[in-house]
């Protein structure tokens, strides 16, 4: 990932993976830093760019430029990826929208930003309410598991964090085959009892 004059991250340019040869691997990557350093809007980047690319794939509309320079490389079934926007006058302005030109390659060829081939699903899970993620998904790639409200992300509160944490535990009980075998052994290695107690109040009382 290569970004150029981002408002935060300023001029970056890292590699997640050095080992690509492998397809059939799985890889994990451990960002560590400090507080205000920067990790999460780094991997808002990587959100922001997937985001980007696969509205101008499936929206009618021109999406807004994202503002910054930016160049990812990734591999796709061994195939290489590489996706950027120009610099400088590449930037032109469409129904006064600020867009950007694109430039797409497949294994090293020229291809149309149409052809590149997305990840099949980008996830964002945060539990604090000031992640920077997007909120609401452009489409059906992106989802956002933070606990930050759909309607009004930017006022978040502890009624929010109750109300996502119970929804994925009766979804998870709901759906997942095996879930609850494995709420039971996470609940013995804390030392907890295998009882989960929601507490509610009821809004309106007159009904």
């Amino acid at each position: 990932l290569e970004v150029g004059h981002h408002p935060v991250l300023g001029d970056i340019a890292l590699t997640f993976n050095n080992d690509v040869q492998s397809s059939q691997r799985i890889y994990t990557t451990v960002i560590i830093g400090a507080n205000g350093i920067g990790k999460t809007y780094l991997l808002k980047v990587v959100v922001d760019i997937f985001n980007y690319v696969y509205e101008l794939n499936h929206s009618d509309n021109t999406p807004r430029s994202l503002g910054y320079n930016f160049k990812i490389m990734y591999w796709y079934n061994d195939h290489e990826f590489i996706i950027k926007n120009y610099s400088g006058d590449g930037v032109v302005r469409k129904n006064t929208k600020v867009v950007d030109k694109m430039l797409c390659q497949l294994d090293g060829n020229g291809i149309g930003v149409h052809e590149c081939i997305l990840p099949n699903v980008v996830v964002a899970s945060a539990m604090t309410v000031t992640d920077k993620f997007p909120v609401k998904p452009v489409g059906e790639m992106y989802r956002y598991q933070g606990i930050r409200s759909e309607t009004s992300p930017s006022t978040t509160g502890t009624r929010t964090l109750v109300r996502k944490t119970v929804e994925g535990l009766v979804r998870c009980l709901k759906v997942k085959g095996g879930y609850r075998d494995e709420l039971a052994l996470l609940l013995d290695v804390l030392g907890f009892q295998h009882t989960l107690k929601v507490r509610y109040q009821i809004k309106y009382k007159d009904v």
